[in-house]
């Protein structure tokens, strides 16, 4: 044993010491401590016999510090003080550690990861998950994640990223605009349309210009349009009828399973980057990481061959 620990005195009974030492107090240390005032007394009664000597002088009601006391109090409680802050910063990394925090876009979240929300937590019972959803792209976050989701590949030092499927881009509208507006049923359908479009700094959402330079559509100088800065008000406003907007297929595959939306036109503009897994670079990293990606990857080929 290292010669230095022979001579430590038993460190449970230090609290018990330093207690009645701050509040020279017996019952008063006990009601702080949660223990009682026999429990505190041979605390300091183990001490003392470990250090062969006095440290209290006891009055009726309270205590006083010997001079031997006052030379531990004095080294023993900023020691003390220290390792319990140091120990309840440690505590509080290892709980944000533990925190499987997952930022996304919201219409990953949607269509992806609230279907299976439940699976994840019956797949990794006793983890806390934290799900972070935006309009904004991953590096728009300020905060510590552990995995952030969107539909873009960049290259970036900052994020380890990887693709887990490709997607499809095209336009939609409700039935009951298809049928108060006769031109969508034409191939130019584009003309006389209200285009609804998505716009959101650092979000990968498509434009109607690449979608039109992409299929060899005319892109309408004089359309009416309407832009959106929130994918759920875009989507809200294409259910309602409002005009026609570009969405991604696998976001709508129930709309349009469903039939409150329909696909217009024959052709898609094809996103291979549908869903893209940003990993943070900054170590450590959550040790579920790599089973989660390697999962949602599964998740979403098992829908695929459904």
């Amino acid at each position: 044993m290292t010669e230095f620990l022979r001579h430590l005195p038993p460190l449970s009974s230090l609290r018990g010491f330093i207690t009645a030492a701050r509040l020279e107090s017996i019952s008063r240390a006990s009601e702080e401590l949660y223990l009682s005032q026999a429990a505190v007394s041979r605390q300091i009664r183990k001490l003392e016999e470990d250090l062969n000597a006095k440290l209290f002088i006891r009055d009726r009601y309270s205590v006083r510090l010997t001079e031997c006391g006052r030379q531990l109090y004095e080294i023993a409680n900023p020691l003390l003080l220290e390792l319990a802050n140091t120990s309840g910063q440690i505590r509080r990394q290892g709980h944000i550690n533990s925190v499987f925090v997952i930022f996304s876009d919201l219409s990953i979240t949607s269509w992806l990861l609230m279907p299976l929300m439940k699976d994840m937590h019956v797949k990794w019972p006793g983890n806390e998950f934290r799900l972070i959803s935006s309009d904004g792209g991953v590096k728009s976050y300020d905060g510590t994640i552990s995995i952030g989701l969107q539909s873009m590949h960049r290259d970036t030092s900052e994020f380890e990223v990887t693709t887990l499927c490709d997607d499809d881009v095209f336009p939609v509208c409700s039935p009951n605009y298809s049928a108060n507006a006769s031109s969508v049923r034409t191939p130019s359908f584009l003309a006389d349309s209200t285009l609804l479009h998505h716009q959101q700094i650092g979000s990968p959402w498509p434009s109607w210009q690449e979608y039109c330079s992409t299929t060899g559509q005319i892109y309408p100088d004089q359309n009416q349009e309407i832009f959106f800065t929130s994918y759920a008000a875009l989507l809200d406003a294409v259910t309602r009828g409002h005009g026609i907007a570009l969405v991604w297929r696998r976001r709508v595959e129930e709309y349009l399973r469903t039939g409150k939306l329909i696909k217009l036109g024959t052709t898609s503009m094809h996103w291979p980057h549908g869903v893209c897994a940003y990993v943070p670079n900054k170590k450590p990293r959550h040790q579920l990481v790599d089973e989660f990606v390697t999962w949602l990857h599964h998740q979403i080929a098992s829908s695929d061959s459904s």
